[in-house]
């Protein structure tokens, strides 16, 4: 799956040449935030991700948590950010450029 300039493999993110590796949950919420393409994800889009939709989820912050994991991760890559859109969710902004 890709997006932009990034590429999601599995468990490996890949972008200008440079690969992070990720957990299942960051994947999972990575891969919501590319398939949005660079629209707003809400954060209960990223919590059925997470959780699976039919679950009954307890109230948490676990999906922020990953996206503060995620944002870490994706420093590695020049121009790409997690942005929190406030009461909403969040949408992720890569540089438009050559595919991974």
């Amino acid at each position: 799956m890709s997006g932009g300039n990034i590429a999601l493999d599995g468990l490996l993110a890949v972008a200008d040449g440079r690969r992070v590796k990720l957990s299942p949950a960051e994947a999972k919420v990575l891969a919501r935030l590319i398939r949005a393409g660079g629209a707003t994800v809400l954060l209960a889009t990223l919590a059925d991700a997470l959780h699976g939709a039919e679950a009954a989820r307890p109230k948490s912050n676990v999906a922020q948590v990953v996206i503060c994991r995620l944002r870490q991760k994706l420093a590695a890559f020049p121009g790409h950010r997690i942005e929190s859109i406030r009461g909403l969710g969040y949408r992720l902004h890569m540089p438009v450029g050559p595919q991974a």
